[in-house]
């Protein structure tokens, strides 16, 4: 038992380290037990999760859009995020779905950008668009992380058949018509027998069920302009007519957060501090109460004195770890985001997680 180890003991506690210090009972967390092959029944949707991810609108019946239309294994959180800048950006050319297209110096800078902004945030998987100036994007952001990039065909751009490739100048001039209606009334652009943006608006829907029915809690997804419209506008139950009531710049993110019957609500609407300074977003969070204060010390300085590590991730959510000389004593509760906060302490502290074997 002379070995060191990091101890969970509980969330959202009043006096965090009294608490720890005299109690071995520590209250349970509530957590849903439904199952991500459940099919979403009236019944079903009519009880209370306790792990809902928002306030009482999800106590509703109905209350917003499921995108899954059953019961998904756990809340979800997914950042959406637009590729940098590319070469058909910046010449004013409709690109569509058209692979010609690549990052230009400074679309490439604008992913290291997003990097860097999102390099405290953990991300159980990443689904990115395979047509290039994305998938360039893609791999820049997740560049050093473990796991591989995930490349839907879902996630791919609006098909604008042929319009791409053209200046918007040219294509205003060649095809007036056609190129008005994708301005002004793009739900009824109608271009080789197929309205490209109800398409989409299928297309997303698709993607959203295939997404939040993946293994995880925390995506992050790296795709274009106009998927990113229509996979917002589906979350929020908009139709294709509103297919031009938002814009998101290149390098923006927004976030949604998804209950347990896969209902959204939009957390952040393309954020993009980022492209213009050097703005971190929250992910994990250490912090450290040592004889009494809160302090942010490197992590040589923390020994194992009377130390009580406090993480918190994204902004919402504190967990309480103690560290003990004497070795591992026990946790309240098991989820996947406190073994991911567990995970986290060992790692920057340089102790395992595990229990020590008795001799």
């Amino acid at each position: 038992m002379g070995t060191s180890g990091v101890v969970l003991f509980t969330t959202h506690l009043s006096s965090p380290l009294a608490q720890l210090r005299t109690s071995s009972c520590f209250p349970p967390r509530i957590r849903s037990s439904a199952s991500s092959t459940s099919e979403l029944t009236p019944d079903k949707l009519s009880i209370s999760t306790g792990s809902s991810v928002t306030g009482g609108a999800y106590d509703f019946l109905k209350a917003t859009t499921s995108l899954t239309n059953e019961l998904i294994s756990s809340p979800k959180k997914v950042t959406l995020l637009r590729h940098g800048l590319s070469t058909w950006n910046s010449e004013s050319r409709i690109q569509g779905s058209s692979d010609l297209s690549i990052l230009t110096e400074v679309g490439e800078e604008q992913a290291e950008r997003c990097k860097k902004a999102l390099e405290n945030i953990y991300f159980d998987q990443c689904f990115a668009s395979p047509i290039s100036r994305a998938k360039q994007t893609a791999e820049i952001i997740w560049k050093g992380r473990q796991k591989p990039l995930v490349y839907l065909d879902s996630l791919k751009e609006i098909s604008l058949y042929q319009l791409e490739g053209m200046k918007n100048v040219d294509a205003m001039q060649i095809y007036p018509k056609e190129y008005t209606i994708w301005r002004e009334d793009p739900a009824n652009f109608l271009m080789n027998g197929r309205y490209p943006v109800r398409d989409l608006w299928i297309e997303a829907r698709d993607c959203w069920k295939e997404m939040l029915l993946s293994p995880g809690e925390i995506f992050l997804v790296v795709t274009h302009k106009s998927i990113l419209r229509a996979l917002t506008c589906t979350a929020l139950g908009l139709g294709p007519e509103r297919f031009r009531s938002m814009d998101i710049n290149n390098g923006g993110i927004c976030v949604f957060n998804f209950n347990v019957r896969g209902e959204a609500m939009l957390e952040a609407l393309n954020m993009t501090a980022h492209m213009y300074s050097d703005h971190i977003y929250p992910g994990y969070y250490m912090n450290f109460r040592i004889r009494g204060k809160w302090v942010d010390p490197t992590m040589k300085q923390c020994n194992n004195e009377d130390l009580l590590i406090r993480v918190t991730f994204l902004s919402t959510i504190d967990f309480y770890f103690l560290v003990l000389p004497c070795g591992y004593v026990g946790r309240s509760t098991k989820s996947p985001i406190e073994d991911r906060a567990m995970m986290y302490v060992s790692k920057h502290m340089g102790r395992s997680s595990r229990p020590p074997t008795e001799d």
